[in-house]
């Protein structure tokens, strides 16, 4: 899924792992990171040119498998379009990567 923000924006979101029968999976000892490029498909960590890296927080309880983003002032100042992807690691260390598309970051008028 596309994400569209606007610089400046500190306002937070929340992301709902489920299983296949769409019921959120207790995410205790898992973790979500979503990484944003300004390359599309880095071929290594060198390479990335990561402009903002985000750990999702578990939300409580654990079992509604929420995991909630917050950004500070320097996350988001930015104006761009760029490149996401979403990667789960459940609590065995299993990593899949959820999501990947666009991150588009436009300027705000009000400062």
């Amino acid at each position: 899924m596309s994400v569209t923000r606007f610089r400046g924006d500190t306002k937070g979101f929340s992301v709902t792992i489920r299983d296949s029968k769409k019921n959120p999976i207790d995410v205790t000892g898992c973790s979500l990171k979503i990484s944003v490029s300004a390359i599309e498909n880095p071929i290594d960590e060198t390479e990335a040119a990561y402009v903002l890296e985000l750990d999702g927080a578990i939300a409580t309880p654990s079992t509604d498998g929420k995991f909630e983003f917050t950004f500070t002032d320097s996350d988001v100042d930015f104006v761009g379009d760029y490149f996401y992807d979403a990667q789960f690691t459940d609590a065995i260390g299993k990593t899949a990567t959820l999501d990947k598309s666009t991150w588009t970051m436009e300027q705000d008028i009000t400062k």
